[in-house]
């Protein structure tokens, strides 16, 4: 009975045996090393008291695309690892632990959101990878809250990584990388979630909110992302 049934499974984050009604299949030590933020900048995601962080707050002349970001946890220590094994090391698995850890955070904030979307990759980065690990979390993540997912961007241009760049040199590596699909319902009026797996200069997620409000100027985006960056 056991073998058809087991009692236990292993932590996603260290591989110990833990019984399977663990919540997000953690063990006790894994999950306290993870940093849940109940509060977070408005603008950039980062763990604050205020609605906005003392550099977004210098900022705010500088309007987003983005109406509001939430961020589930701090990307360092054991959330780094369990990510990085996502995005890199085929442990496409997580996106069901990563999922519910996105529903439960969208379910204490008492969003209602329209549709659901991700930040869209390119057929040749998605052949590298073999997925495409954002898509496996919002489309995980639709089914959950019986919310519709869509796909209105297509990504046009192929982007290196930007964290590494400076402001000037992110803007200009990210500008038009994105377009509306021609088979997209008409978004205006619509609020939709963006969902993404970390955040660390924003520069891609502003980008896409920029290229949808470009053609559908009335619909209000929201970012979700399951880990934003240490300030």
């Amino acid at each position: 009975m056991e073998l058809l049934y087991p009692s236990n499974i292993k932590c996603i984050g260290c591989n110990s045996i833990i019984p399977k009604t663990n919540i997000y299949s953690l063990c006790r030590a894994c999950f306290y090393k993870i940093d849940f933020l109940d509060i977070n900048c408005m603008s950039c995601g980062a763990a604050c008291d205020e609605d906005f962080c003392e550099a977004c707050a210098e900022e705010t002349k500088l309007k987003s695309p983005i109406d509001r970001t939430y961020a589930c946890t701090v990307y360092d220590g054991v959330m780094e690892t369990m990510i990085h094994g996502f995005k890199y090391s085929s442990k496409t698995y997580l996106a069901n632990e990563f999922s519910d850890i996105l529903k439960d955070k969208y379910k204490s904030l008492k969003l209602e959101m329209d549709y659901i979307t991700t930040i869209p990759s390119t057929k040749k980065r998605i052949q590298k990878r073999g997925y495409n690990h954002t898509e496996l979390l919002a489309s995980q993540l639709s089914k959950k809250l019986h919310l519709p997912y869509i796909k209105p961007l297509i990504k046009i241009k192929e982007t290196k990584p930007l964290a590494s760049l400076n402001p000037l040199e992110r803007f200009l590596e990210i500008n038009g990388a994105f377009q509306i699909d021609e088979k997209t319902l008409n978004l205006d009026y619509k609020s939709i979630l963006l969902i993404d797996d970390i955040l660390t200069t924003g520069t891609t997620a502003v980008e896409v909110a920029r290229a949808l409000k470009e053609t559908y100027p009335e619909c209000k985006i929201y970012l979700l992302v399951l880990a934003t960056a240490k300030k």
